[in-house]
């Protein structure tokens, strides 16, 4: 795990890809090249209309963000699979890269967004050394304890484009972005 660089043959990736992932059906849908180009100009309408919408509202440095942000061409969001070969059979991680799309455009924004919420929150942890000191805090746990993380990584991918204008729409009209 995170030992470094995984070395496989085309052909065996893209069997991967299409085993693992692709020909899954009750998580992906196969699109025609017009049928994505829709959903994507869509998703980027609305995104576009929801900061049109709340533009008055928001701040200058905000608004500049955003305004220079639109401006600049962006990339299609890439798919591919990251190998888990500490994993008995091998296992594959779908990653969605958004970099330099039109939608990291917003996600960038939000993540910065929900930053500054993350400290109000009882549950958070700045870092493990935080963890560390509160579980040695704790002192000696019942037997029937259980220590466990969740892990939000695995949720990125689940998460759909419909929700994203309704949490940009929550922020901007509870003004944490000032």
């Amino acid at each position: 795990k995170n030992l470094g660089l995984v070395v496989i043959e085309r052909k065996i990736y893209i069997q991967h890809v299409f085993d693992d992932h692709l020909t899954k059906g009750d998580t992906y849908t196969c699109l025609t090249e017009g049928a994505a180009l829709l959903r994507m100009s869509q998703c980027k309408l609305a995104m576009i209309c929801l900061f049109q919408e709340h533009k008055p509202r928001l701040p200058p440095n905000t608004v500049t963000y955003f305004d220079q942000g639109l401006k600049q061409d962006h990339r299609i969001p890439l798919f591919y699979v990251l190998f888990k070969i500490h994993k008995d059979p091998w296992m594959t991680r779908p990653v969605v890269s958004f970099c330099g799309s039109f939608r990291n455009l917003f996600s960038k924004w939000l993540d910065d967004q929900m930053k500054r919420l993350l400290p109000l929150a009882i549950t958070y942890l700045k870092d493990s050394f935080q963890f560390l000191k509160e579980a040695d805090d704790l002192g000696r746990l019942p037997t029937n304890a259980h220590l466990f993380s969740p892990d939000p990584l695995g949720m990125y991918n689940s998460i759909m484009w419909p929700h994203s204008p309704d949490v940009f729409r929550t922020l901007s009209l509870t003004h944490i972005s000032h």
